[in-house]
């Protein structure tokens, strides 16, 4: 069916009324958005203000609380501040009374120091004078002192001649007497045992009287040693050949260094008889133990190297009477 023009027209007319009312619509609608979007926008800056509000007002509380506290802890601060004040008062009052005391002390003081000063001068000056006078006799005692001393070292002098003199000719004497009499000579090491076995060693007597006069009784063996069985020592022999030559050779032939004869011979001229086992024991350090140590000692002294006396070599005389 055909439409007129007229309707055409109003049709045409009417779309565009249409697609105009619907872009009005949809422009208003952006329109809204935007302001819907704005009024969101504008809604949540407001909740954040509100809550930056909140969050003031907290802190505004939490400092009211802090102040009145701060205000509080000032007030007590002041209070003892106060009471501080009062007792720095007290104590300074006390000081004053104290302060006058030690002025009054020290007034006492200066007098009581005067008079020591005064007290002291008048002893110094007579110490001064005291001492001038123990000097003046000190150098007159010290003058004459001088002059006996000059004397004194003159007469020391003259008396250490006179010794040194005497010394001499009694050195000249005894080298003379040495050189007359080889017995008071220091003997070698032959000499000397030579002159032991011959002087004390050969001594060695049993009393033959010794037990009478009294009850004869047979020795108590309580707590004595004795051997439960004797075997020969069969190279005893050669081996203290050996240990004798090896002695020898480490003393020099013409070294003197041990006791004359004559001591020797005068140290025999006191051996007894034995009579007991104390007197044996008496023997045998004489004549058997001190001979021994003595060439043990020089032994020491010539052995620089140690050929003989290895080690801490040591003689020990046991004896169990």
């Amino acid at each position: 069916m055909a439409l007129s023009t007229d309707e055409q027209k109003d049709a045409s007319a009417l779309c565009q009324l249409i697609q105009e009312l619907e872009r009005q619509i949809q422009q208003r609608a952006r329109q809204l958005q935007k302001e819907t979007d704005r009024t969101l926008q504008q809604a949540e800056q407001i909740g954040s203000i509100l809550q930056l509000v909140r969050e003031g007002e907290r802190r505004q509380e939490k400092r009211k609380r802090l102040n009145e506290k701060r205000q509080t802890s000032l007030e007590q601060q002041l209070e003892e501040a106060l009471e501080q004040i009062e007792k720095q008062d007290r104590k300074l009052e006390r000081a004053k009374r104290r302060e006058r005391q030690t002025r009054d002390e020290a007034t006492e003081l200066e007098q009581e120091r005067d008079e020591a000063v005064q007290k002291l001068r008048d002893e110094m000056s007579f110490f001064q004078m005291w001492r001038r006078d123990t000097i003046e006799r000190f150098c007159k005692d010290i003058i004459i002192t001088e002059r006996e001393g000059k004397e004194a070292r003159r007469a020391l002098q003259q008396s250490e001649e006179r010794a040194r003199a005497l010394e001499q000719e009694r050195d000249t004497a005894l080298q003379r007497l040495q050189e007359v009499d080889p017995l008071l000579q220091p003997s070698t090491l032959s000499e000397f045992i030579e002159e032991s076995h011959a002087s004390l060693f050969s001594k060695l007597t049993i009393d033959p009287n010794a037990g009478r006069g009294s009850e004869a009784t047979t020795t108590n063996l309580r707590g004595k040693w004795q051997p439960e069985k004797v075997v020969e020592w069969t190279c005893f022999l050669s081996e203290q050949r050996l240990v004798f030559d090896n002695v020898c050779e480490a003393f020099p032939s013409e070294l003197r260094t041990f006791p004359p004869p004559m001591t020797v011979r005068e140290n025999g001229n006191k051996i007894a008889p034995i009579t007991d086992e104390n007197s044996l024991a008496r023997f045998m350090g004489d004549s058997i133990e001190e001979p021994v140590k003595n060439i043990m000692k020089e032994l020491e002294s010539v052995d620089k190297l140690g050929k003989v006396c290895q080690g801490n070599v040591r003689v020990d005389f046991i004896d169990h009477p």
